[in-house]
């Protein structure tokens, strides 16, 4: 214990003098200002105060897209770098010499200086920097006025110089370091070498893990999110995969060299090395060194203090383009005269960046100048992007004058408060929309504006703009939000939903808090309570809200909304301040609400919430609430984060009832996405109702306007069940006020809201019915349609920048890499002509005429480019698509009887589609087109067919041209694989103007005539090509007629026809002529009498061919019903001579009678067929005599019959058909099928014979089973000896007490079967068993069988005698089997015996047996054959030891064994003893009592030829001391420890 105490204090002095000696004390030099603010002594490095060091400075990047093009956009900078040491912690840089080129796209040794590479170079030479180096971290930094870019590009000097390493004569570390590329995960290797002078330097590999980084990227989207910390990984969005190795040579504590190489891959699209690539390289190499004063200091403090970390800042080089505005809305005007051309959205985002530049003078005068309406249209587009705050000021000017209407300016409100980082002026400029009376979307968009400024800026509540806009939203609230007028309560409502979306207050707190104490609208006090939600919590705020949520008199809406909002940021006193007030709590409402919050916040997997989750998650929440989704508020929530992706998302609802209402009084959804360190709240929207109840009773109440009786029953059991559930939620008071024809005693209100990234940005109130059918109808007008109907043109042309977003990546030469991608587009739509339309709902007639010329542009531009200001280097990928179409005619419809349509062709080709992409290069301010790999570039060229063509009058073409990257495997994806362009176009090949479309109806119905006409016109007239389609027909009711008629170019065709119908002729005359001359006439009908149930039919049918007759067919039909029916007729026209067909049908009770015949010159025919039918049989029989031509006559016998024989419950059928011909005697048939069966019984036979040729077949199934004895039997055959066929499957088997007999025949052919049959009988003599097996197997190629039998002798000995046999019909095998079976098993043990030999073709003895008892077991079996032995066998012995041995014997081969366990109270051990090729021993023992610990183990591996080969353990514990034995081959060691 002594010792122990001592090596304490040893321990506490060594480390209270390393802390001494490492902790970091204030350091200041006497009488000059020093950057570093405490100096922790230098042990890594050994500069010299008052020495300067001087580096040469290299930094290079490229940028290219491997894999596809050649050309290369690089930059090239130099520098002398001096490293002035004022002291051991305080350091000043110094850039001299600094030179900016690029180099030629195709050869990078051709290099020259930027454009404004002077500018460039005064800016980073004008000032020195003066910074902190803790032995080589740069920890801080005292810029003076440098701007941001230059002082990024000193961080990027600084990054190589620094090294953050705590101990150089580490082999490696690996921790958190900050540089210029941000906060990263750094390992140090460190490998010490020689220099050319064989001096020692230290070689330092430095590598970063970009993945893993924060503060390191930004992005200039509209996307507003809140940072979180977390431990994963991933800290940044995986667009670029980036790379970065670096070294540092360190010779006696001077830096010599430091290098930086860093590999930018644009992910997207990317293959294997194929890509958008940025290459960095960054050289800082050691020159010499003086003493001396720096040649610029800092001698006084400096304006502000920061880190080597990246600083985003926006574009600092901007060019006065004036001159070319004017220009560029001329050009825009000019190239959208006929529709937009392709390249308008490209000059409309550079009419943008041109306008950013202007101050406000400039823009007045450009409005001046630009009178020409196309041309202020361009403008009043782009104003609204151009976020500067001039042009707000023109922007408000506009509005006020009239010329931007209130939708246009909500519209641009509301994309303002989506600017990320607004300057300070801008809250200047929008400082007027606040007076008199401000929007809403001033209101609210003025708010987020305010609150984006101060997200960047912690000090804004103390700027004069910031607080003179919140005074003047603050004042509309008074001192008390209280007011009679219900616009002035809504303007108070906006007035705190801006408070809360700017999250700044400057005045007192006590008038928020008198807004939801005093006698308020509830709408008023609940957007007072949300006006806190972005303001910073106080106790005395929490106090409120906690004593409004706890007071059980106050509002349910309220308390909700008072108990979300301390929730906020609860501490542990108000978690268990608020769970006592739960368990207490009287009102459902708002106990079923907090309960399913807080049991909600206790899962949440969201980021965000897991402090509040760590405060509440320990306790159980007991449910004894009522939380029916259907009458009670709850909240809910659904969450999701994985911290190895650093990404999650949230969906949260809030519905809130009232005791006042069955009808849910408001709801929320809140949708958050977590997503590498950054919380974006994409959208919150929710609604308020009150007083809808009685609607919703007028609507679906029984007395309704749409009664249902479901809806009915429903809103019954909600009101039934709330009055039963609570006391608080009585609606018996609301009984008279849901009455479906009272009137309602108060107006339906409805409030709604949005939030987009937190801020609100929509907000409606509507009170009353009309005022909400107003804001419907306002809704759905539409001025287009209004304008065509008054016969107005229509000019219309909108242009918009669809997405304007920039991703910057710091590099560590100080340069970023900026990913921006810009996209706009304008679309033109114009209509000339007039709409009428009155009567289209009651005529169904409109009639329009006009043209219309939609056309549309959009460019979409993506940039990959390294920005040194002054210039930028890089690639960009531009995507456009362009379609410029025309549409001009007339439509005339009147109901459903005329459609007039006329479609006018007058332009001479339209193009419908454009699509292209092209890559460039950014070389010295210009776009230098990339052609990618020109001998890959494919082009296709599909058009519409000659037919169509000519069919149409115009040809559509399709042409396609793309770099075909498969036949490069480095290539990347498309679209960077180079040019692609796809063109669709539509060419007039004819001479027409217009298409004709013509569609006319007729009815007419009247007492003398009545009728149908109809009409499809179509033609192109002035046409070369014919093109005339017209189809008409015309119905005549009176006359029964009808005519239609088809003309084509290729034919003429009409039809004509008249129906004549009477009480004795019904009949169809019709005529069809092709191209005016008569192609096919036609009549048919007939002429009847009738006479009681006697009558006849006179049928006739003709038809002709162009002129020929082709069939004359008459004759007549005479019947008497039921008896005797008798037909004649004649045809001509089918031969030369007249067919004649006559026939006799007679019906007498059970048997039908029919004769007829044929007689013509080619063909001589009668026939005679009967049916006849009895009890049990039916047949029929048919006689046919035909002579062809002058052969002899023949004759066609048929006869069938059906017959059932059944007698008892026997069944017998028989089927038995034939047919005779005499002409062809080798076709008669003659057949029948007989089938008998009883349930346990089934007989069919089966008889076809076609000629000579006879089959039959037979099936029999038999089955009898009774007392224990089962006979089966199964036949199936197939015979036909003319074509030597004979199958057959015969099964028998029967079963007795005392024998099986099996039995199956197959046969394949006469000469092919198979036999196989099974035997079994048992046997009792003289109470002695005895069985007897007999099998056998035949087939043509192979047979086998088995005779055997097991006498019992004695009761414990059974004999065994068996033969068998196996081989071909040629060769027999045969083996014979003898031997015994002993079991002399009895109370005491078990003991078996098997006892075998074996004669024939194998001669030996089997030999196996088994005795078992209590403490013994041994099993043996022995082989012996061929005068070989195969022997196994294994004991087992059981006494104070368990014992187990066996032995294999393998002919010459033996192998043996043994396992000894040893298990007592005192000694645990086990002994294993092998006997292979090599002798393996294995014993261990463990010895544990209250005076000796001990482990004893041994091994041998060939214990009989080298007993030498072993290894051997022996531990052992007595008292204090302790012994260790261990030997080894050739070694012996001994251990001995004695406690004191």
């Amino acid at each position: 214990m002594k010792c122990v105490v001592v090596m304490a204090v040893i321990l506490a002095a060594t480390v209270s003098l390393v802390a001494a000696v490492t902790d970091p004390v204030p350091y200041k030099t006497v009488g000059r200002y020093q950057c570093a603010g405490y100096c922790k002594g230098s042990k890594k490095f050994r500069y010299v105060p008052g020495t300067t060091y001087v580096y040469d400075y290299t930094a290079n990047t490229l940028t290219s897209v491997r894999g596809i093009i050649t050309e290369k956009s690089q930059l090239h900078l130099s520098a002398t770098a001096s490293f002035h040491v004022v002291s051991e912690c305080d350091f000043v840089l110094q850039l001299e010499n600094v030179q900016l080129a690029d180099s030629d796209l195709t050869n990078a040794g051709i290099q020259s200086s930027v454009e404004r590479a002077a500018q460039f170079s005064a800016a980073l030479q004008e000032n020195s920097l003066h910074f902190s180096f803790q032995d080589g971290a740069v920890n801080e930094l005292c810029p003076g006025d440098d701007p941001v870019w230059v002082l990024n590009v000193k961080r990027g000097i600084l990054t190589a110089f620094q090294n953050t390493m705590h101990d150089l004569s580490s082999a490696r570390e690996k921790h958190h370091e900050t540089d210029i590329t941000g906060t990263c995960e750094t390992r140090y290797d460190v490998v010490l070498k020689e220099d050319e002078l064989y001096r020692p330097v230290l070689l330092i590999g430095k590598m970063k893990n970009f993945l893993a980084c924060s503060h390191r990227m930004d992005h200039f989207l509209s996307l507003q999110s809140t940072p979180y910390m977390s431990s994963s990984a991933a800290q940044s969005l995986p667009l670029m995969k980036s790379q970065q190795h670096g070294s540092q040579v360190i010779r006696d504590g001077i830096l010599q060299k430091a290098t930086n190489n860093e590999i930018h891959t644009f992910q997207p699209f990317s293959k294997h090395d194929g890509g958008a690539v940025t290459m960095v390289n960054q050289v800082l190499a050691y020159r010499t060194s003086h003493s001396g004063e720096a040649s610029q200091t800092v001698g006084a403090a400096p304006k502000r203090r920061t880190t080597l970390l990246y600083e985003h800042v926006g574009a600092s080089y901007k060019v006065d383009q004036e001159d070319t505005v004017v220009e560029l809305l001329e050009q825009l005007v000019r190239k959208t005269e006929n529709g937009v051309e392709s390249d308008v959205p490209a000059l409309f985002s550079h009419l943008v960046v041109a306008l950013s530049s202007l101050n406000y003078n400039e823009l007045e005068n450009v409005f001046n100048h630009a009178t020409d309406k196309q041309m202020r249209t361009f403008l009043l587009d782009a104003m609204p992007h151009i976020r500067t705050a001039d042009g707000i000021k023109i922007l408000i000017h506009l509005f006020k004058t009239g010329e931007i209407t209130s939708v246009q300016m909500d519209s641009w409100l509301t994309s303002l408060a989506f600017e990320k980082k607004p300057m300070l002026n801008m809250m200047s400029s929008v400082l007027p929309l606040l007076d008199r009376g401000p929007s809403a979307k001033a209101l609210l968009s003025i708010s987020a504006l305010v609150h984006s400024y101060c997200q960047t800026n912690s000090n804004c509540i103390e700027m004069d703009q910031i607080r003179e806009i919140m005074r003047k939203i603050e004042g509309i609230l008074g001192s008390n939000c209280q007011s009679t007028d219900p616009a002035k309560q809504q303007l108070i409502t906006l007035a705190l939903k801006a408070i809360g979306n700017a999250g700044v207050f400057t005045g007192s707190s006590n008038i928020l808090r008198k807004c939801i104490q005093e006698e308020n609208p509830i709408e008023v006090r609940l957007a007072a309570i949300s006006a806190y939600r972005r303001l910073p919590c106080t106790e005395i705020t929490q106090s409120h809200f906690l004593d409004l949520y706890t007071n059980k008199h106050e509002d349910t809406e309220l308390r909700i909304a008072a108990y979300l909002a301390v929730m906020q940021c609860p501490s542990s006193h108000i978690i268990h301040h608020i769970k006592d007030t739960l368990y207490s709590e009287d009102v459902n409402q708002v106990a079923s609400f907090v309960w399913t919050h807080l049991t909600n916040l206790q899962e949440t997997s969201s980021h965000w919430k897991q402090s509040i989750r760590a405060l509440v998650s320990s306790d159980f929440l007991q449910n004894k609430f009522k939380t029916d989704v259907r009458k009670f508020s709850r909240n809910y929530e659904g969450s999701f984060f994985s911290e190895s992706l650093n990404a999650g998302a949230a969906v949260e609802s809030n519905v809130i009832f009232t005791p006042q209402s069955y009808l849910p009084r408001s709801a929320t959804l809140n949708l958050t996405v977590d997503l590498f360190g950054q919380s974006v709240n994409i959208l919150e929207v929710g609604a308020r109702a009150e007083g809808f109840e009685s609607i919703v009773e007028n609507m679906f109440g029984p007395e309704g306007y749409l009664p249902d009786n479901a809806m009915n029953k429903m809103l019954k059991k909600l009101k039934d069940k709330r009055e039963s559930d609570s006391v608080e939620n009585s609606i018996s008071k609301l009984a008279d006020q849901f009455n479906a024809k009272g009137k309602m005693e108060k107006e339906p209100s409805a409030s709604m809201y949005t939030r987009v990234f937190g801020n609100e940005l929509h907000y409606t109130q509507l009170q009353g019915l009309k005022e909400m059918s107003d804001s419907v109808s306002d809704a759905t007008s539409s001025d287009i349609i209004k304008r065509i109907m008054q016969q107005k043109d229509i000019d219309f042309t909108k242009s918009l920048v669809l997405v304007d977003g920039l991703y910057t990546i710091p590099t560590c030469t100080g340069f970023p890499i900026n990913l921006a991608l810009n996209g706009s587009a304008t679309v033109g739509f114009k209509v000339h002509g007039y709409a009428n339309m009155k009567h289209l709902f009651t005529l169904n007639s409109i009639d329009i005429e006009g043209s219309v010329t939609p056309s549309a542009a959009i460019e979409f531009t993506g940039t990959m480019a390294v920005d040194a200001t002054v210039t930028k280097a890089g690639i960009r990928l531009v995507s456009t698509l362009h379609t410029n179409t025309y549409i001009s005619g007339k439509v005339k419809i009147q109901g459903g009887d005329l459609v007039d349509l006329r479609l006018n062709v007058p332009h001479k080709k339209v193009e419908l589609l454009n699509v292209a992409s092209q890559l460039f290069v950014l070389h010295r301010d210009q776009l230098v087109e990339s052609r990618g790999i020109e001998d890959t570039v494919e082009n296709y060229t599909m058009c519409s067919t000659d037919f169509m063509s000519s069919l149409t009058g115009m040809k559509s073409c399709m042409q396609l041209t793309y770099v075909n990257s498969s036949l490069h495997p480095t290539a990347p994806y498309f679209p960077l694989t180079g040019p692609f362009r796809i063109h669709i176009d539509i060419t007039k090949n004819d001479t027409f103007n217009v298409y004709e479309l013509i569609f006319r109806h007729q009815k007419k119905i009247s007492t003398r005539k009545s009728g149908t006409y109809m009409m499809f016109h179509f033609d192109t007239p002035g046409s070369k090509v014919d093109r005339k389609l017209r189809a008409q027909y015309s119905l005549d009711w009176t006359n029964w007629a009808a005519k239609a008629s088809i003309v084509t170019p290729f034919i003429k065709m009409t039809a004509s026809g008249k129906v004549e119908n009477s009480d004795t002729v019904n009949s169809l005359n019709a005529v069809i002529d092709l191209n005016n001359q008569e192609l096919i006439t036609t009549r048919v009908g007939f002429k009847r009498t009738r006479n009681g149930h006697s009558g006849r039919y006179e049928p006739f049918f003709a038809l002709s061919y162009r002129n020929q007759l082709i069939a004359d067919i008459t004759g007549k039909v005479n019947y008497n019903e039921g008896f005797k029916y008798s037909a004649d007729l004649v045809i001509k026209g089918l031969s030369k001579e007249p067919i004649t067909v006559s026939g006799n049908f007679n019906m007498n009770e059970d048997k039908y009678d029919l004769l007829g015949d044929i007689k013509s010159n080619p063909l001589t025919s009668t026939f005679h067929g009967s049916l006849h039918l009895a009890k049990n049989y039916l047949s029929t029989k048919a006689t046919v005599q035909y002579k062809t031509g002058g052969t002899k006559p023949h004759t066609l016998e048929f006869f069938a019959k059906i017959q059932d024989n059944s007698k008892g419950t026997l069944i017998n059928d028989g089927i038995y058909i034939t047919a005779q011909m005499s002409q062809f005697p080798h076709y008669n048939i003659d057949a029948s099928w007989e089938v008998q069966h009883t349930d346990q019984y089934f007989e069919s036979i089966c008889k076809l014979a076609v000629g000579n040729v006879i089959w039959q077949t037979q099936q029999l199934y038999r089955y009898k089973s009774a007392e224990g004895n089962t006979d089966l039997a199964l036949l199936c055959t197939l015979i036909c000896p003319t074509l030597g066929i004979d199958y057959g499957v015969d099964v028998q088997h029967q079963v007795t007490n005392a024998t099986i007999s099996s039995h199956f025949r197959t046969i394949i052919t006469p000469q092919y079967k198979l036999l196989a049959h099974f035997n079994y009988t048992h046997k009792l003599e003289d109470e002695m068993h005895q069985c007897e097996v007999d099998t056998e197997l035949s087939s043509p190629w192979y047979k086998t069988g088995i005779h055997g039998t097991v006498t019992e002798s004695t009761p414990s000995r059974h004999e065994i005698q068996m033969s068998s046999w196996w081989g071909s019909q040629t060769y027999v095998h045969r083996m014979n089997v003898s031997g015994f079976y002993l079991d002399g098993r009895n109370k005491v043990k078990m003991e078996h015996q098997l006892d075998i030999t074996l004669t024939g073709e194998l001669n030996g003895k089997l030999v196996t047996g088994l005795i078992s008892s209590t403490d013994f077991k041994s099993q043996w079996i022995q082989l012996d054959v061929y005068n070989k032995t195969y022997l196994a066998n294994v004991t087992y012995i059981k006494d104070i030891f368990h014992f187990i041995e066996g032995a294999v014997q393998l002919a010459d081969s033996k192998y043996g064994g043994s396992l000894v366990l040893l298990s007592t109270s005192l000694e645990k051990g086990f002994a294993v003893d092998l006997k292979l090729r090599k002798r393996l021993t294995l014993a261990t023992k463990v010895t544990c009592d209250d005076k000796k610990h001990g482990l004893q183990f041994e091994l041998f591996w060939d214990k009989d030829a080298n007993p030498h080969k072993k290894i051997s353990l022996m531990a052992e514990a007595v008292g204090n001391k302790k012994e260790v034995l261990l030997e080894i081959p050739g070694r012996y060691l001994k251990g001995e420890v004695v406690t004191v």
